[in-house]
């Protein structure tokens, strides 16, 4: 008996809503090669939002060993009750999946199953090890559930073409579902026809749940047809999905492509209401409650990270939180988008509330209250004023410690960085560009994006202040945490718009390389705060000069808090 690992849990501790489980040990035989077995399960427990259960992990009757001529392929049986997009992928190393037999075979092997050994394989017996992982749609990229197939391939060298093999005829069609009621009587015939008239099927194999019989091999008269009956009276313990896979041989040792279904055995609704009991009951509501979790105001998240904690395969969207009391404060409950697939490199892990989206390149977007909209060759939002001008996004009392963003500008005119600084005062225009603080008495610093003058050399005290010689250091309270660029390649001009994306890490040259490089992260800064807070997040443009001679305008601007 294989005894398996617990080798980890993802997401929710309590509930343990993704585990991996592996196993080693025990020998292949000798005719592979030596080495132990190894497979890794991976699946999860959470209740999904379109199937209202627990994933169903894909299943495989694949036969334990297979015959398979050079040169030729096979498609993989696969199933999977709840319709995913099911994924073939070679056993990797790397994830202790396959221990000395990964990609043991000269084969090829697509994503939708088919394995092709290739002409030059010598012939004898080949271990293949895969990983069958389903996906909520064809265009995502996170397996729900990754599955372990592993079986022995015998590659042989024939005369025969590779669609001299068996040809198998029934009305169960290939990956379908086909629904079985307990207690119901349940048959269908199978019938292989054989490739040549010196060719005879001499059995029809399946792999099939307990207590599915089947009739003796018969040839229907006057044909190459071979047929069996195969017949089911499922009993109510074996409620949900089962497998059933058959595949004909011939007399030739040629095998016909194996086909898969799934049994779905239903309950009556009779017997599943008189079996209910108040145990049932609750875990029906709890499951109700779960997946209704986040998407109905009635059941909010305390914030986007509670979200990714307790939904891990959740997809980013917009859902409902209430950070100050879920059961009696009603009123804090608002509807957020969450970012769940993005870490920013974060400690505390997936889980980000979005608080500004910014993005004037959308028609239907306008510059925030307090901002001035410019439409020059773009819709782009500055100022109005010398100094600096602001605007607020809520963060609605969610606590944070970590912030992210990125900001994407243009330089207008004269614009120089720290260089015209008025005093090491946050609340004053302490540089040309885009603040980004929290509170209020007094402001604290989260990131500055910064517009230099030009690329090239200048007067040292507009240059970047990593380069050689140095421009003006920032004040104190901003340190490291900023983003220096400038649009402009010579002495730029007062009132000319400038076409280099500012803060985007390219197109650096010259006396601003250092600040481009300095920072792998960019366009995206990460910041982490000293302590937890619930400060809204303002964000100032700020100039020293009035806009009709320099100002930094804003196009795109997104920040999260987590």
């Amino acid at each position: 008996m294989l005894s398996w690992s617990l080798v980890g849990y993802y997401g929710d501790m309590k509930s343990q809503s993704c585990f991996a489980s592996s196993y080693k040990g025990g020998d292949w035989i000798d005719a592979v090669g030596e080495g132990n077995w190894e497979f890794r399960v991976k699946g999860g427990l959470s209740i999904r939002a379109d199937t209202h259960s627990i994933n169903n992990s894909p299943v495989s009757g694949t036969r334990p060993i297979v015959k398979l001529k050079r040169g030729c392929s096979m498609r993989i049986p696969v199933s999977d009750i709840d319709g995913d997009d099911v994924r073939c992928r070679w056993a990797q190393s790397s994830q202790e999946e396959c221990s000395s037999v990964c990609q043991a075979i000269s084969a090829t092997l697509t994503s939708n199953c088919i394995l092709r050994v290739n002409t030059g394989i010598s012939t004898g017996l080949y271990a293949v090890a895969l990983q069958i992982e389903d996906f909520v749609s064809t265009s995502s990229s996170v397996a729900m559930s990754s599955v372990p197939l592993q079986f022995l391939v015998n590659v042989y060298s024939s005369s025969y073409s590779c669609d001299s093999e068996p040809i198998l005829s029934s009305s169960l069609e290939d990956d379908s579902v086909v629904e079985v009621a307990v207690g119901s009587l349940w048959h269908e015939t199978i019938v292989a026809t054989s490739a040549s008239q010196n060719q005879d099927i001499v059995e029809i194999v399946t792999v099939s749940p307990r207590g599915l019989t089947k009739s003796s091999l018969e040839q229907i008269p006057g044909t190459r047809n071979w047929k069996v009956t195969v017949s089911w009276t499922p009993e109510r313990s074996q409620g949900g999905p089962h497998a059933f896979c058959f595949y004909a041989n011939d007399n030739f040792g040629l095998s016909s492509v194996e086909r898969c279904v799934t049994l779905k055995v239903k309950l009556s609704d009779a017997t599943s209401q008189c079996d209910l009991n108040s145990e049932e009951i609750l875990a029906d509501l709890q499951a109700l409650k779960y997946h209704y979790l986040g998407v109905s105001g009635a059941f909010p998240v305390q914030s986007c990270s509670d979200l990714a904690d307790r939904k891990p395969w959740s997809e980013s969207g917009e859902f409902w939180i209430n950070p100050i009391d879920i059961v009696t404060d009603h009123a804090s409950t608002r509807k957020v988008y969450c970012d769940l697939e993005r870490n920013f490199t974060s400690t505390y892990g997936n889980g980000w509330m979005r608080v500004a989206n910014l993005d004037m390149t959308n028609p239907t977007q306008n510059c925030p209250d307090g901002f001035r909209l410019y439409t020059l060759s773009k819709r782009l939002c500055g100022r109005h004023k010398t100094g600096c001008i602001s605007t607020f996004y809520s963060t609605h009392g969610v606590q944070y410690r970590s912030v992210a963003g990125r900001a994407r500008g243009y330089q207008l005119g004269t614009t120089d960085g720290f260089a015209s600084q008025v005093s090491n005062n946050i609340s004053a225009a302490y540089m040309d560009g885009v603040s980004v603080t929290h509170g209020s008495s007094p402001r604290k610093h989260i990131w500055s994006f910064v517009a230099g003058l030009m690329e090239m050399e200048h007067e040292h005290r507009h240059h970047c202040p990593y380069s050689s010689p140095r421009g003006v250091q920032p004040p104190s309270f901003v340190g490291n945490d900023f983003f220096f660029e400038a649009g402009s390649t010579r002495h730029p001009a007062v009132n000319v718009l400038y076409d280099d994306v500012l803060w985007d890490g390219k197109n650096c040259s010259g006396i601003e390389g250092p600040c481009c490089t300095r920072n792998p992260t960019i366009p995206w800064f990460y910041k982490e705060l000293p302590q937890p807070t619930t400060d809204d997040i303002e964000v100032r443009i700020c100039g020293n000069y009035p806009p009709d001679n320099e100002d930094v305008l804003v196009e795109l601007l997104e920040l999260y808090v987590q």
